[in-house]
């Protein structure tokens, strides 16, 4: 994002006065772009939407729907969750809000699981489980509640798998019992916990492979992950948007499951008995 306000800066003296509104109106107000439709802008800088498309595109960001996604990802990694809801509340009522993320979930889904790197490591990833001695899944503050989704979802398939809650104190013990046979499982979205990064970068340094589970934006665990997927978590409220991951994580379990459909049987039917056996639902 800096750098993108820094090209906006570097071409002030080249725009005409219509495109320079435009870049006045982005380097003074980008925290709140993504709260803000194409429309409010042009009438608050007046100019046009097809004057704010052609300056968008112009910057590398195809159009104004990538801008928005730029910026929504620098917020969501940097700006305070107190000021994102300051921006969400001043621009949007119950039903635009719930329109406005209809809109923005679908995106986000589309963008996800349509994504060609997406598809082609799902089937890596399960060759990965494969391998694996013990499976362990990790996440900080809020990724870790997709960790936790898929090592229970995991275990129902039979797979030896462990979630490590760094919110317990045993998880320094737990990071040691991780071999280079075994496999991490890793989601880390903005703003990314400076515990999972460096935890990550000591697994690596051990020899234990990692796939990490991460926004679009330039991860700070990138370097130490043997396979990547991307959701896409673009946000116009103060709530990101993590649709993706939870569908993510549903592509990955069927990938796994169609490819071992016998034992995946067998291991459902032992599970449905024990759950009859201690009387679990009504």
């Amino acid at each position: 994002m800096q750098k993108l306000l820094q090209t906006i800066q570097e071409r002030q003296v080249t725009y005409s006065p219509a495109q320079r509104a435009v870049a006045d109106y982005i380097i003074a107000h980008y925290t709140e772009i993504p709260f803000q439709t194409i429309t409010q802008i042009a009438q608050l800088t007046d100019t046009s939407e097809t004057t704010i498309s052609k300056f968008c595109n112009e910057l590398g960001v195809s159009g104004f729907s990538g801008l928005k996604r730029v910026v929504s990802d620098y917020v969501n990694a940097s700006l305070p969750l107190n000021n994102r809801f300051e921006n969400t509340v001043t621009r949007l009522d119950g039903d635009s809000a719930v329109d406005e993320i209809l809109r923005c979930d679908l995106d986000n889904l589309r963008a996800t699981l349509l994504n060609t790197y997406n598809r082609a490591n799902l089937q890596t990833l399960s060759d990965m489980i494969d391998r694996a001695g013990c499976i362990y899944t990790i996440g900080g503050r809020t990724s870790s509640c997709f960790a936790d989704f898929l090592a229970f979802k995991l275990r129902q398939l039979g797979l030896a798998v462990h979630h490590i809650d760094f919110g317990r104190g045993d998880y320094v013990d737990k990071i040691m019992m991780i071999r280079p046979n075994d496999l991490v499982i890793a989601f880390s979205f903005p703003r990314y916990t400076k515990i999972i990064v460096e935890e990550l970068k000591q697994l690596k340094e051990r020899g234990v492979p990692i796939v990490l589970v991460t926004g679009e934006g330039l991860s700070p665990a990138f370097e130490y992950a043997e396979l990547v997927f991307t959701c896409r978590t673009t946000s116009h409220s103060y709530v990101a948007s993590y649709v993706s991951c939870i569908s993510l994580i549903n592509a990955m379990l069927i990938t796994y499951a169609l490819a071992h459909k016998e034992k995946i049987e067998e291991n459902l039917k032992l599970l449905e008995k024990n759950l009859a056996d201690f009387d679990m639902f009504l």
